[in-house]
């Protein structure tokens, strides 16, 4: 039943029961509240067009208010991307920053990352371990090449890493006095690798740019692969929330 139908059945529930308010079937009186009405419905439709393409959470949401959305909330834009994967990162957007206070904590950036489609996991560096003890043998950790003279200095390492670029960076991270602002992306476990599809690598980097605080570096433990593999979907009920 349309609104229309809807609206003149409810129209005629209203008037007195009397037999001047009679609304004789296809009569005039009838006719007129049909045009009524249908002006009505065309009102309400409207308005829940509008609210379809306000709340990324429905199946009359399309591909050109998700670009709408991703344009007013700063959000990366590639179309290539599926409707549904879209619809997740302007949802996480929606509820940013939200009730949590601690928002520089690994559990919250993991929890925005998974929110937003990427299956990966943060890892803090708490101990302010140099990264290149986890990248190299612990017979080349020696006291020569990675001691007093050079610690902190890998000039023959280079680390997949976020820091200032959306774009692929590797270099340096730092003396050791400054290690503690490393921490590491990857798999649930510690020092697993984890793949994501590279179409949504720059989205990727972008969103840990924008979570992260800005003294911090990121190192990776992610490859990114072409294809359909890979794409690291996470659920939307999947973000972490700190108590």
């Amino acid at each position: 039943m349309s609104y229309s139908d809807k609206l003149l059945k409810l129209t005629k529930q209203l008037y007195p029961n009397g037999r001047a308010w009679w609304m004789r079937k296809s009569g005039i009186f009838e006719k007129i509240h049909e045009a009524l009405t249908y002006s009505e419905s065309l009102v309400i439709e409207k308005i829940r067009s509008i609210s379809d393409s306000i709340l990324a959470d429905n199946e009359n949401f399309t591909t050109e208010d998700a670009s709408n959305w991703e344009r007013a909330l700063a959000l990366f834009n590639n179309s290539s991307l599926s409707l549904d994967l879209r619809k997740q990162s302007i949802l996480r957007k929606y509820k940013h920053p939200g009730d949590i206070l601690y928002r520089q904590s690994s559990l919250y950036l993991q929890g925005q990352l998974q929110a937003a489609g990427f299956m990966v996991w943060v890892h803090e560096n708490r101990f302010g371990d140099p990264p290149s003890i986890y990248q190299l043998s612990s017979a080349l950790y020696d006291t020569f090449l990675y001691g007093s003279l050079n610690y902190g200095v890998f000039s023959n390492v280079s680390f997949d890493i976020i820091f200032n670029s959306i774009y692929d960076e590797t270099g340096q991270i730092g003396d050791y006095n400054h290690q503690r602002a490393a921490f590491f992306i990857g798999g649930e476990t510690f020092l697993d690798r984890v793949s994501l599809n590279k179409v949504r690598e720059k989205e990727f980097r972008e969103l840990v740019l924008k979570l992260k605080p800005a003294h911090t570096a990121a190192i990776l433990f992610i490859d990114f692969i072409i294809g359909s593999g890979g794409i690291g979907f996470a659920s939307i009920e999947n973000t972490f929330k700190i108590s």
